[in-house]
């Protein structure tokens, strides 16, 4: 009977044994695909919420894709259509239509605007006969590029050198890019023939973030303008320029 008693002992403790390596084989099995298919429900939980917490915001053609918070308020204009994206801690400023500001120029813009030809002008007239309400002077310009360490000689080191002539005569003038430009960083380029300047200040607190877009087909022959949006805002911090960089990389073109 002793005998009998120690051999169900040992059969017990095998089977137990047995049991165990069994159940420590099957568990992490069992535990991986428990994971598996909790994680594969948050993701697709997570992806549900990402699609309810956005909303778009339409300004005439444009789209935008922005975070729920965010609410269009539209205010009345005089010869455009203005109003602000706002959030609790956010407001964007915007203005659609022909006088829409440009934000910060870019070089090329800068290079092809008004401001810089008047100086050319000012340069050869007396301070009494200086009129800004008249076109600049008829001035036939030879060459803009990028100043060198040569070029030093203008007092300062410039920008970039234009030469050009006027009355006949040939002459070589700095250009010198503003600071506020300086400051900021300037994408450029074009979305279904629409022009678009996403404007990223270096320290978003004092600079300007924006989005500038264009429409060139769209033009005021009596003025001469295409009709444009401007949207901006300032005094914000880093992680929430790059929330509004992001919402500006997705605007769509709506066409008619």
């Amino acid at each position: 009977r002793v005998l009998y008693l120690l051999r169900k002992q040992q059969i017990t403790s095998f089977t137990q044994t047995l049991c165990l390596i069994k159940v420590s084989t099957i568990n992490p099995i069992l535990i991986f695909i428990a994971v598996l298919l909790v994680a594969c429900s948050q993701g697709s939980s997570s992806e549900n919420e990402t699609t309810s917490e956005e909303t778009i915001i339409q300004i005439g053609p444009y789209q935008f894709d922005f975070p729920s918070e965010f609410a269009l308020v539209t205010e009345k204009g005089i010869d455009s259509n203005v109003g602000k994206i706002e959030s609790d801690s956010i407001t964007l400023r915007f203005d659609y239509g022909h006088y829409s500001n440009k934000l910060i120029l870019s070089i090329d813009e800068y290079l092809s605007s008004y401001s810089w030809e008047m100086d050319l002008h000012n340069r050869f007239s007396k301070p009494e006969d200086i009129d800004y309400t008249k076109s600049p002077p008829e001035v036939e310009i030879f060459e803009v590029r990028e100043a060198t360490e040569t070029d030093s000689s203008f007092g300062f080191l410039p920008d970039y050198i234009v030469t050009f002539e006027y009355e006949e005569n040939k002459y070589s003038e700095p250009i010198f890019i503003s600071e506020e430009n300086k400051n900021h960083k300037l994408r450029v380029d074009t979305i279904k023939n629409h022009f678009r300047k996403i404007v990223q200040a270096d320290n978003p607190e004092t600079g300007v973030t924006g989005i500038y877009l264009s429409d060139y087909q769209n033009v005021n022959t009596n003025i001469g303008t295409p009709k444009s949006l401007s949207m901006s805002t300032t005094g914000i911090s880093r992680s929430q320029q790059d929330l509004l960089i992001r919402v500006f990389e997705s605007v769509a073109v709506v066409e008619n």
